[in-house]
């Protein structure tokens, strides 16, 4: 420990800015017309479907991201 702060867990870091990148690469890929999931937009004629249709993509991008911060965020200190 250096002034009081636990070390630095570099793979930690590195794993939390992988998941952003992930969720930002998914959030993109959707944007082009790519979805991961598979789900087709044809026969889409409401908001709700809509919604329902990109709900898994929009889901897993919001969780990666968080995920992403918790592991950037780090161990609370006491």
């Amino acid at each position: 420990m250096v002034d009081g702060r636990p070390p630095v867990n570099r793979q930690r870091i590195l794993a939390g800015w992988l998941c952003i990148a992930a969720a930002f690469a998914l959030v993109v890929l959707q944007g082009l017309g790519i979805d991961l999931f598979g789900r087709d937009l044809d026969g889409v004629a409401t908001w709700g479907g809509l919604w329902h249709v990109l709900m898994p993509t929009v889901v897993s991008a919001a969780g990666l991201f968080v995920v992403g911060l918790v592991l950037l965020k780090g161990p609370r200190r006491p």
